[in-house]
């Protein structure tokens, strides 16, 4: 068996500025940003077609599945949404 991880691409949450109110303008569940949804495109354009994969997995945060659908479509293989990697955060202030 073979395993390749994948990190999503920039959400956003990644493009907040670190500085004063960071914590209050996180999200608990981010979408990607543009610039996130074109390397997610660019993944799937980009992956070697004869990759032998049969299945995706992914966590159910919104970034890592927009981040794998378009693999996903473009591999023609299943995208399996894992429940016990999501973890919704229940406060993100801190």
């Amino acid at each position: 068996m073979k395993l390749l991880l994948i990190r999503h691409g920039q959400s956003e949450n990644n493009a907040i500025e670190h500085h004063g109110d960071y914590g209050q303008r996180r999200q608990p569940d981010p979408p990607l940003t543009a610039l996130g949804r074109q390397r997610a495109q660019h993944l799937a354009a980009s992956f070697p077609r004869r990759a032998d994969l049969s299945r995706l997995y992914t966590s159910l945060m919104t970034q890592a599945v927009q981040t794998a659908a378009p693999l996903a479509r473009a591999l023609r293989v299943p995208l399996h949404g894992l429940a016990q990697a999501y973890a919704r955060p229940t406060s993100m202030a801190g």
